[in-house]
């Protein structure tokens, strides 16, 4: 009677761990410094790091060339971007294409979720991913 009973412990402690699941990030948990470590367009990323800085005020970070910033409008699953604005640093070649795909993408986000396998914050309109971003 002893070992079932110790048997039945063992297993409900099981249900009950098994139930808690992967963690999520909330609201509170995107703000912070990310960096960008994937898109959706064909062009490879590029060798400067990109920046996403999600704060009180809203966002801002680098574009490789610039710094950029805006407002943002977050829930529980909507990330909207407002308009962007950016410092005026002449930027060339790859440095200006890659700037200017990451600002596209950026302004089309309209979801965020996140990556359970390595916390990685997704940025997506609808179901097409837009771009992907790890904590620095």
């Amino acid at each position: 009677m002893k070992h079932i009973r110790t048997l039945l412990i063992a297993a409900m402690t099981g249900l009950l761990v098994s139930c808690v699941g992967p963690r999520h990030l909330g609201i509170e948990n995107l703000q912070g410094a990310w960096r960008l470590t994937g898109w959706s367009d064909v062009k490879r990323l590029p060798s400067d790091q990109i920046t996403l800085v999600i704060d009180d005020t809203g966002v801002h970070g680098n574009s490789t060339c610039n710094a950029y910033s805006s407002t943002l409008t977050v829930d529980s699953r909507t990330f909207l971007v407002g308009t962007i604005g950016t410092t005026f640093v002449l930027c060339v070649g790859e440095k200006a294409d890659a700037e200017a795909t990451y600002l596209r993408l950026l302004s089309g986000v309209t979801i965020w979720s996140e990556n359970d396998k390595d916390g990685s914050l997704v940025l997506s309109s609808g179901r097409n991913e837009l771009l992907r971003f790890l904590r620095l």
